[in-house]
């Protein structure tokens, strides 16, 4: 069977079929957010409480690392395909540099925390800055996915 495609259709075709990883997603459920929050603060409580303590320090970053691996692993099935961060639709690429300045924002505002304050203060902020971060950036790559869908319709 021959195609009837112009070239500039094939095209547009051939550019919808690859930011579909990136635009055709399930939604993130409600409790990965505060999840990812309790994970980052639990990681700066573990690094400033028990960093001087390693026999209990080791396991401790070992299980946050496992907890980690185990999130990657359900969230790829549960995506059925991780996109690489090549070929990324302009609008989706945007709303990422977003989320990697927003996140050196907050890696920069907890560090100031913890030398401020302590490592109990710096959790609470951590799981509020990560939490309402992660929350704007899905939002943000919402919109982003329906600008690009649009576009690309």
């Amino acid at each position: 069977m021959e195609s009837d495609l112009t070239p500039q259709q094939a095209l547009a075709a051939a550019e919808r079929a690859g930011a579909a990883p990136y635009v055709d997603y399930p939604p993130t459920p409600a409790w990965y957010f505060p999840a990812v929050g309790v994970w980052a603060a639990a990681m700066v409580l573990a690094v400033g409480e028990l960093a001087d303590r390693p026999l209990v320090f080791v396991p401790v970053l070992i299980a946050l690392a496992v907890a980690e691996g185990v999130f990657i692993g359900w969230y790829r099935r549960y995506r059925v395909t991780m996109p690489s961060m090549r070929h990324v639709p302009r609008e989706i690429a945007r709303a990422m540099v977003g989320f990697g300045v927003g996140a050196v924002i907050v890696i920069v505002v907890i560090a100031g925390v913890v030398a401020a304050t302590n490592s109990f203060i710096a959790a609470a902020v951590t799981f509020l800055a990560v939490t309402a971060g992660l929350i704007v950036y899905e939002h943000r790559y919402a919109t982003a996915a329906r600008a690009a869908s649009e576009r690309m319709a």
